[in-house]
């Protein structure tokens, strides 16, 4: 079954957006992340993506406005942006959260998240395999490792991980399309892997293709903020 993820993305306690990630390119949008959070439940949504990206930029976190989230809905939440700690992921899952979503600190302490994903299970974990023109991106997307997108989810395979959150950083906040032709490739190199589609997903025909594929999960955000897809028809899928 393929989940749709209604995206928030926090930063200074606002709903925004980001283009490619680019701190400097954010669209406030005026919404108080509980507001929304509770229109995509009103409109029929079950889970819920939301990036913390003050935590991210190394700016706070907004930790508080996830748990209002978590007590006052039924949304199955992960969460990622700045998780670097054993104490920090204990805290956001004793929050409530379902599952975190670990990026940079993945590429950067592979050991400890490897750990996580023995000591909390592997539907807890999920890997953000973040990438552009190949390569790994860290940091906000500020920076590319040298690592390969294959060889770096071949290498958390060994570790067990199931769940990678795949985003082509060039397709992202633009309402231009998502990356299908690289899920599908990965899809057939992965069979066994639980991959979720983020970045430039734009309309409904999309979507639908993406769930025919059996995604294991679509992240949609932009194009819900400029009304670039109908909510209701969005959750009838």
């Amino acid at each position: 079954m393929t989940h749709i993820f209604p995206a928030i993305d926090i930063m200074n306690g606002s709903c925004v957006r980001l283009v490619e990630g680019q701190h400097d390119s954010q669209k406030d949008y005026g919404i108080k992340p509980i507001d929304m959070a509770m229109k995509y439940q009103d409109m029929g949504a079950t889970h819920l993506h939301i990036v913390d990206l003050d935590a991210a930029f190394g700016k706070g976190n907004n930790y508080a406005l996830v748990q209002e989230i978590v007590e006052n809905t039924h949304l199955k939440i992960e969460l990622g942006g700045g998780i670097r700690t054993t104490h920090q992921a204990k805290q956001i899952l004793d929050l409530g959260v379902s599952q975190l979503i670990i990026g940079s600190t993945a590429v950067k302490n592979p050991d400890l998240v490897k750990q996580w994903i023995s000591d909390f299970g592997t539907e807890q974990i999920v890997v953000g395999a973040d990438s552009l023109n190949g390569r790994i991106a860290i940091n906000g997307w500020e920076e590319l490792s040298e690592i390969t997108l294959d060889d770096f989810i071949i290498d958390y395979q060994r570790a067990s991980a199931t769940k990678f959150l795949c985003t082509d950083i060039s397709k992202d906040g633009k309402l231009q399309g998502s990356a299908i032709d690289l899920y599908k490739r990965l899809q057939m190199k992965f069979p066994e892997v639980k991959f979720l589609a983020s970045g430039g997903v734009t309309t409904l025909e999309e979507i639908e293709e993406l769930k025919e594929m059996e995604m294991y999960g679509i992240i949609v955000g932009k194009a819900i903020y400029e009304n670039a897809i109908d909510l209701e028809k969005l959750f009838a899928l």
